[in-house]
């Protein structure tokens, strides 16, 4: 298989003012957070404080999805929105943007006019999906938040669980059985 799987020993966990952020997967994979030098990004967060304030990251463009809670985003003059779990906002890192409530999210960041999305699919035990990964997009990763999966992939059978990333190859068909109660995101980066 020519995908790589990430577990939570390869993730990068921090403390930020409101909680903490894991970072899952940087691309180029040597480039800096804090330096602004990335082309994509995802991570979790753990909003735990009631109220904070957004750190400002200009010339990148954000999603955000609850996969945890609940979370009202106010974008200063630009919009205000609550979302609940498995609901996503669209919004950019220069914003003036405070959140109010506390949750666990997943946060895609992306530059350079990449716009990204990303769909959740909560599954009950031994529930069967079948997903496609897009052919237009530039980069596709499968996130197991809960539970575990059997991923079959061109006939390779893989079994991923809580908190892992599946970096997909290249367009590809993936069927998906539970093997728990689970929850998993596919995420898909596209060049604009």
């Amino acid at each position: 298989m020519n995908h790589k799987l990430l577990t939570h020993k390869d993730f990068k966990t921090s403390e930020w003012s409101g909680g903490k952020t894991t970072e899952l997967y940087i691309y180029p994979e040597s480039s800096n957070f804090k330096e602004l030098n990335f082309e994509f990004r995802l991570s979790t967060a753990t909003v735990e404080v009631d109220k904070s304030t957004f750190t400002k990251l200009p010339s990148v463009s954000r999603t955000l999805i609850v996969l945890d809670g609940e979370m009202k985003l106010e974008h200063k003059n630009q919009h205000t929105k609550i979302i609940r779990k498995f609901r996503f906002d669209n919004f950019e890192g220069d914003w003036e943007t405070k959140s109010y409530g506390t949750c666990v999210d997943f946060n895609i960041m992306t530059t350079d006019g990449r716009k990204s999305k990303g769909a959740p699919f909560p599954l009950e035990k031994w529930d069967e999906i079948t997903l496609q990964s897009c052919l237009e997009a530039e980069a596709s990763f499968l996130y197991v938040y809960k539970g575990t999966i059997e991923l079959t992939i061109r006939e390779e059978i893989q079994t991923l669980s809580s908190n892992s990333l599946l970096i997909l190859a290249q367009c590809d068909k993936l069927e998906i059985k539970a093997l728990e109660k689970s929850e998993v995101l596919l995420i898909e980066i596209f060049k604009s």
